[in-house]
């Protein structure tokens, strides 16, 4: 199951890629480094709220950048960019509304372990949420994920446009 659910994500990622740097064709030099990035970034978010990871092993601003060097066509997305986005990251992890849902009942009910009822945790180990339920979720989390995207970029038109007056 999981190389299918790989690959999945693979294309949409790339398809994302590919669509935001139709529509905002200055930001980056190709399609590949926004794909790139967007990896970055998912695993970036995985490494600082990952309750797995101990704080002196999660990533850093730094550490963010150094991983992300080279990556436009050879060269280095500006420092402040990346800066940013770690810091948003880092502040506001990146989560499915359901997980939300399910971290707040688990207080509720306590003493029961996330992971037991996690959507991405059944979908990953295959025990069934609808299929329905699943594809309502993905695309909801995609939509949110875009628009994220969308405002960081557009506040870094803004800024840019203001330090050129």
């Amino acid at each position: 199951r999981l190389p299918g659910e790989a690959q999945k994500i693979d294309r949409m990622m790339e398809k994302f890629a590919e669509r935001f740097c139709l529509q905002n064709p200055s930001i980056f030099p190709n399609a590949d480094t926004a794909f790139i990035l967007a990896f970055s970034v998912i695993m970036l978010n995985t490494d600082l709220h990952n309750p797995a990871i101990k704080d002196e092993r999660k990533m850093t601003k730094n550490g963010f950048v150094s991983i992300n060097r080279g990556i436009a066509s050879g060269a280095d997305l500006d420092e402040d960019f990346l800066g940013e986005i770690f810091d948003r990251i880092k502040m506001d992890p990146i989560s499915l509304k359901e997980d939300d849902v399910w971290r707040a009942k688990l207080k509720v009910a306590g003493g029961v372990t996330e992971s037991a009822f996690s959507p991405i945790y059944a979908t990953l180990t295959g025990i069934s949420l609808s299929d329905r339920a699943k594809r309502e979720a993905f695309e909801k989390e995609r939509v949110d994920m875009v628009q994220v995207s969308e405002a960081l970029v557009r506040q870094r038109k803004l800024a840019n446009s203001m330090v050129g007056c």
